[in-house]
């Protein structure tokens, strides 16, 4: 297997693994930190599958920075969005603007500590999972909810 296709199907198995995670612990409603938690696992999960996605289709884009390390979940949103919304306008934008709200919450909980998760954010991460099962059906071919992985 060529190193651009073990990178892809890597970040793809490890997405996956973080996706399943997240809905795993989501279920479990006995367990504190569980929504900051959650919420970093499905964050996770995206990033992974974006520089997944930008690996696969945006050859002109790089996964990494000049440093070495990867790119942030940020500029690999970006990356997949201008080419998403180039093959057919505002495909992609819900979902970039549901994953940007999010990301707030990541990086408080990341970096500091929220008193509270609003309670909204519990859909937003509603629909970046349900958005996360199409975005893998659609662009790698993974039906994951048929335990294909």
């Amino acid at each position: 297997m060529a190193k651009r296709q073990m990178v892809q199907a890597n970040l793809i198995k490890n997405s996956i693994a973080a996706y399943m995670a997240a809905i795993e612990l989501h279920n479990k409603p006995n367990i504190s930190y569980r929504y900051e938690t959650v919420t970093l696992l499905m964050m996770n999960a995206w990033e992974l599958a974006l520089k997944a996605f930008v690996k696969k289709y945006i050859k002109n884009k790089s996964i990494y920075e000049n440093d070495g390390h990867t790119i942030r979940f940020d500029k690999a949103l970006s990356y997949v969005n201008e080419y998403k919304n180039g093959k057919k306008k505002k495909t992609f934008l819900a979902v970039k603007s549901n994953l940007e709200e999010i990301e707030v919450y990541r990086n408080n909980v990341t970096h500091y500590y929220c008193d509270e998760l609003e309670p909204y954010i519990f859909m937003l991460v509603a629909k970046a999972a349900i958005n996360y099962v199409e975005f893998m059906k659609t662009s790698f071919d993974k039906d994951i909810m048929a335990n294909e992985g």
